[in-house]
This record gives C-alpha cells, sequence and structure tokens, in this order.
C-alpha cells in the first residue's frame, strides 16, 4: 500500500465520512461520520499478497549499458530493492548486473 502507516490493524484503523460520500436509490444521503467521531473498522485484513511482476522492458541506451523498467501487480516498497538478486539471461547463460542505479 502507498500510506504504510494507515490502518495497520483494526485497532488503529478508523473512517469518516461526508454527506457526500453516497446517497441511496432515492437521493437520501448518508449520515455523516466526522473525524472527531470516526468509527473504527470492524474487520481488517492484512495484505498477505505478493507482487508480481507483470512486465519488464528492456532498453539498450550504449555499449555495455542498458536500462531496465519493471511494473507491478501492486505498489511496491522501492527501498526493498537488491539489485544482486536481479540477472538477466540468454538461454542459460546468466548475466548478473555489475552495478545499479
Amino acid at each position: 500500500k502507498t500510506k504504510p502507516l494507515l490502518c495497520r490493524g483494526s485497532s488503529s484503523c478508523f473512517a469518516s465520512f461526508s454527506p457526500l460520500f453516497l446517497a441511496d436509490m432515492t437521493g437520501n444521503r448518508v449520515v455523516s461520520v466526522f473525524p472527531g467521531a470516526a468509527q473504527r473498522v470492524e474487520t481488517y485484513t492484512s495484505d498477505l499478497t505478493s507482487p508480481v511482476v507483470t512486465s519488464v522492458s528492456l532498453n539498450f541506451n550504449a555499449v555495455n549499458t542498458a536500462s531496465a523498467s519493471f511494473s507491478f501487480s501492486e505498489t511496491v516498497n522501492v527501498t526493498s530493492f537488491n539489485s544482486s538478486a536481479l540477472s538477466f539471461q540468454t538461454g542459460l547463460t546468466s548475466f548478473i548486473l555489475s552495478s545499479c542505479s
């Protein structure tokens, strides 16, 4: 998730909303719950789904220089990136990055 301190469990997750949040089928607006009276969530499910790489783009800019772009199925923590765990390969030959920036 993009806001790691938001709703870390049911004891720390509350909801508030204005009448503009929604209406019933006849147009009656919801009764508001303002931030000072926010309601605690009743059910909380932790994120247990690992991110999946959905696409990889490789661009060779110059001799022995390339850039790679990765897309993921969900927001990832960029500080967890470990270039030594990444390699590219041609057939059965792997090429480990010598540097990464």
